[in-house]
């Protein structure tokens, strides 16, 4: 099976990272960086290396390519990414993160492999009715977990259904190393970006969205909501936050220089004049820093 594998140090503690039915992605890639910085191993394994890439982006050509996945064989090659990552690291312990997907295969992993430590994001407890060829449900196997699990699940989550995450997180109640987490406010799939309007009403009234990107569409936002709660919402649209995070590694990291530029200052009195000034277009690349 085609996995990414990278390893800062020879024996380092070993993380696999299952994707989405979209399969790998920035997000997944930047993830893999943020392990692989924190001292571990990271693999990212493609569970559909043998129905070939989406021929166009979106969730029908996911939908349609996830139809032709023998998810049970899937899940014996992702164990055999777990033996194979095993026999690389002299930590105790194998971690496993998955999404959706991902996610539901990781809460399978944890209750049929040994010596796991599992994060799994919106993992579905039940696979879906429309999948065509599933591996065994979740929630059939999760009394026998052992092994640490943390499960996330979004609160107006529809795909996965707040009923059937209750459900799993009861049977895994005699596990004391089980812990999750229902969400406030949010849906399906929150995690990789672009859920800004999903993520709002979960925020406190009176407070303030600071909202880095993220949107490049129209807003969704249900205004009475806004108003009775008080939310003032800042933000961008240039960049999701997924791209921002790419972007500010690759600057950090040095692959980007960004010394060409040529800074200007204001006075904080006159930030309006310089945001008015953007559509000039002096350079080509415009960035806004208040230092206080």
């Amino acid at each position: 099976m085609p996995a990414p594998h990278v390893e800062t140090a020879p024996g380092a503690p070993c993380v696999l990272i299952i994707a989405d039915m979209l399969g790998r992605s920035p997000f997944y890639d930047h993830l893999a960086a943020l392990v692989t910085g924190a001292g571990f191993q990271a693999l990212l394994p493609d569970v559909f290396f043998r129905q070939g890439p989406l021929p166009k982006p979106g969730a029908e050509a996911a939908i349609a390519r996830r139809a032709r996945l023998d998810e049970r064989r899937s899940l014996e090659d992702l164990r055999a990414a777990v033996d194979w990552l095993r026999e690389r690291s002299t930590g105790p312990s194998v971690g496993t993160v998955g999404f959706c997907m991902g996610g539901m295969f990781a809460l399978d992993l944890a209750s049929t492999q040994g010596e796991l430590v599992t994060v799994a994001y919106y993992g579905f407890p039940e696979p879906p009715a429309w999948v065509v060829s599933p591996p065994p449900r979740p929630l059939d196997l999760v009394g026998s977990l052992r092994r640490p699990v943390l499960a996330f699940w979004g609160e107006r989550d529809t795909a996965v259904g707040p009923e059937s995450a209750v459900r799993c997180a009861e049977r895994a109640a005699a596990n004391p190393r089980f812990a999750h987490a229902v969400l406030p406010g949010l849906g399906h799939g929150p995690v990789r970006g672009g859920a800004s309007g999903d993520v709002m009403p979960g925020v406190r009234p009176r407070r303030r969205i600071v909202n880095i990107g993220d949107t490049a569409g129209e807003s969704t936002v249900d205004v009475k909501w806004w108003m009775d709660e008080q939310i003032e919402l800042v933000g961008s649209v240039w960049f999701t936050a997924v791209e921002g995070m790419e972007l500010a590694g690759l600057l950090g990291s040095g692959a980007i220089d960004v010394s060409v530029l040529q800074p200007r200052t204001w006075p904080l009195d006159e930030i309006n004049d310089a945001i008015s000034g953007a559509s000039s277009g002096e350079g080509g690349f415009t960035s806004y820093l208040v230092e206080f």
